[in-house]
């Protein structure tokens, strides 16, 4: 069937907002796809032809990245060699753990306001306010002692231990969609004798598990890409995102070669990339919260 394409008119400020949007997405889109041409050049290729395509793909420089990419860490009195296996490990596990367990207890702490009000409530919602507005420094060296003391310093306990908290935009998020949902629904569900642990796992989370998870993508994306807390706290645990940042300084002939650092990271980038696109609706805007149809 032929289809008739109906064109309205738009203003001049919406008409300049599109071509600046489509200015600034052709040139992310640029960027990405000179870091894939420029992981497939040599050396002298790169040196000669810094933006055009390769005249020779050199598939090979992947291989050679993913050999490169290893770390030496020395714990215990002994030096190990973390490789690309054992980095990849370290930022799936960190990733999942931090933003599971940073948004169930933010998620927690703002359904026991939301379901329980009066003044502890109240003080808990202001006092997030003010721990967002007031900027923490200088806790740092005795943070390290504190969890030195605990045995938590370098060990996944300390990555648990220090993602329980509700302090954030999150905790905000999570309220304001508890808000938003029918009190109906929980009245009708204690007519029936159901408890506050089945109303809130059985009614709420359901209705909420949508925005629980783009909030998860979201975090899961952050902690992929940092490296400080592998620096300062887990030095024995070297991330994909440590790894590239040591890979990227490094003088050693081979992995200093710009060809090879780039394929390095659309490698550490790859992961990321095929997450945004499975779950690209839900990330950008499908995000909506109701009890009825």
């Amino acid at each position: 069937m032929r289809k008739i394409f109906r064109w309205r008119k738009i203003s001049v400020p919406s008409a300049i907002l599109c071509l600046f949007l489509l200015f600034y997405s052709a040139t992310l889109l640029a960027l990405y796809l000179w870091g894939f041409s420029t992981s497939l050049k040599t050396v002298d290729d790169f040196m000669t032809n810094m933006v055009g395509l390769p005249k020779a793909w050199e598939w090979n420089n992947y291989v050679k990245a993913l050999d490169l990419f290893a770390l030496p860490i020395f714990k215990n009195g002994r030096l190990y060699n973390i490789g690309f296996e054992g980095m990849l490990l370290n930022s799936i596990i960190y990733s999942l753990m931090v933003p599971l367990v940073t948004l169930s207890t933010t998620w927690l702490m703002a359904y026991l306001c939301y379901q329980f009000p009066g003044k502890m409530s109240s003080f808990i919602f202001r006092i997030n306010i003010v721990l967002m507005m007031i900027p923490i420094v200088g806790s740092l060296p005795s943070a390290l002692k504190v969890y030195t003391s605990l045995n938590l310093y370098d060990t996944w306990g300390y990555v648990f231990v220090s993602s329980i908290t509700f302090v954030g935009p999150n905790f905000l998020i999570f309220y304001a969609v508890f808000q938003g949902i029918d009190k109906g629904l929980k009245e009708a569900a204690q007519i029936d004798g159901a408890g506050n642990f089945s109303i809130m796992l059985g009614i709420i989370f359901p209705l909420t598990a949508v925005m629980f998870g783009v909030l998860f993508i979201t975090s899961f994306i952050t902690n992929w890409n940092t490296y400080m807390p592998m620096i300062i706290w887990l030095p024995s645990k070297p991330s994909l995102a440590y790894g590239m940042y040591k890979f990227g300084a490094s003088t050693v002939s081979g992995s200093s070669w710009p060809p090879i650092q780039v394929a390095g990271s659309m490698i550490v980038m790859l992961p990321i990339l095929i997450i945004f696109l499975i779950f690209r609706n839900k990330i950008i805007g499908n995000v909506t919260i109701g009890s009825f149809k």
